[in-house]
C-alpha cells in the first residue's frame, strides 16, 4: 500500500468512528429521554452555582465564629460552657412550667446556697410538714445538708408531686451552679421567675 492510500484509509476509518460515536452518543440521548432520566440542564447549573454561593457566604461566617472560639479558649472549653448553660436553661423552663404545689406563689422557706452547702432558714409550717410527713425527716436534721445530700433527701419531693412545685427563696452565695442546679431540680424560686421575664 502506498503512503497516500494509508492516508485516505485512515481518514475514512476516522471519519467511521467517528459517525459511530455521533451514533451512540444520539441513542443513548434518545434513550434517556424516553426514560426521563436526562438532568435538567442549566437549570441545574443555576441552582447549583446559587448553592455554591451560599455556602461561600456561610463559610466566611464560619470563619469569624472559629475566630471567636479561639479566643474563648478553644472547642473543648466553650463545649463545657454550652452544656452547662444547656442544662440550667432546660431546668428553668421545666421549672417554670410547673404550677405551686399549694396553688399559690407563696415561699415555704428561704434557702441559702453556697458552693458546699444549701441550708433552709425560716422554714414555714408547710416544709416542716413536708418533711415530717412526706419525707418522715425531722427539720433540723436536712436544715443544712451538701448538695447530693439535698438531692437524695429532697428528690423524693417530685416523684410524690411531679406536675408542680414549692416555692422557696433563694439567696445565692455561690461560684458554682452545680448547687444551684441541684435546688432547681427540687424547688422553684424568686430566681427563676426573674429569669424567664
Amino acid at each position: 500500500m502506498k503512503r497516500g492510500e494509508e492516508v485516505f484509509f485512515f481518514t475514512i476509518i476516522d471519519l467511521f468512528a467517528q459517525i459511530m460515536f455521533f451514533g451512540l452518543l444520539l441513542f443513548v440521548v434518545q434513550r434517556a429521554k424516553d426514560r426521563k432520566d436526562l438532568p435538567a440542564g442549566i437549570s441545574n447549573i443555576s441552582v447549583l452555582s446559587d448553592s455554591l454561593t451560599r455556602l461561600a457566604a456561610e463559610a466566611k461566617a464560619n470563619a469569624g465564629v472559629l475566630d471567636s472560639l479561639r479566643t474563648l479558649g478553644g472547642l473543648p472549653k466553650v463545649g463545657k460552657l454550652a452544656d452547662s448553660a444547656a442544662k440550667l436553661a432546660a431546668l428553668v423552663r421545666e421549672q417554670y412550667g410547673y404550677p405551686p404545689c399549694d396553688g399559690k406563689e407563696q415561699y415555704i422557706a428561704t434557702a441559702i446556697v453556697t458552693d458546699e452547702s444549701i441550708e433552709f432558714t425560716e422554714m414555714s409550717r408547710v416544709l416542716e410538714k413536708l418533711l415530717r410527713v412526706d419525707l418522715g425527716r425531722d427539720p433540723v436534721t436536712v436544715q443544712r445538708l451538701k448538695p447530693g445530700e439535698f438531692k437524695t433527701v429532697f428528690s423524693p419531693l417530685t416523684e410524690k408531686f411531679p406536675d408542680c412545685r414549692y416555692f422557696v427563696r433563694l439567696k445565692r452565695r455561690n461560684s458554682l451552679e452545680s448547687p444551684v442546679l441541684v435546688f432547681h431540680s427540687v424547688f422553684r424560686s424568686e430566681l427563676q421567675r426573674r429569669a424567664l421575664r
